[in-house]
């Protein structure tokens, strides 16, 4: 993957955070306070919406508009309250039990888009319904 496409899907993923106010993720980081500042500047500012969530909440919505993958992680992390704390993993729980369903062929676009070839260079076969 080229430089240009990692700052892209970088900065996408900041801004996600930023707007569902999500950023405190950052405070966990270690990162330099200039690289922190640049960071909440590409993230822009949070939607009101957000403003009433908690943060495992916030970041469970956030997570959710980012796609399959970061779902995934999230789901990972809501095992795992020794590292995002109680309140975080019982929110990102949320996302194991209660998410709303895809269409397959929004998974199958992603999936080719994401290893830039056809589903059938992939995989031998491909389900179209969900488990």
């Amino acid at each position: 993957m080229s430089a240009f496409a990692n700052v892209s899907r970088a900065l996408r993923i900041l801004r996600t955070l930023g707007t569902h106010d999500a950023m405190y993720v950052l405070d966990r980081v270690p990162l330099p306070p200039a690289a922190r500042w640049l960071a909440r500047l590409a993230a822009g500012r949070p939607k009101a919406e957000f403003a009433a969530l908690r943060p495992g909440q916030c970041l469970a919505e956030a997570v959710q508009a980012m796609g399959p993958s970061f779902i995934k992680f999230a789901q990972t992390l809501s095992t795992r309250p020794d590292i995002v704390g109680a309140d975080i993993a019982a929110d990102l729980a949320l996302l194991r039990d209660r998410l709303p369903p895809f269409a397959s062929a929004e998974a199958k676009e992603i999936i080719e888009r994401e290893f830039d070839q056809p589903l059938d260079m992939l995989f031998a076969q491909f389900d179209d319904q969900p488990v």
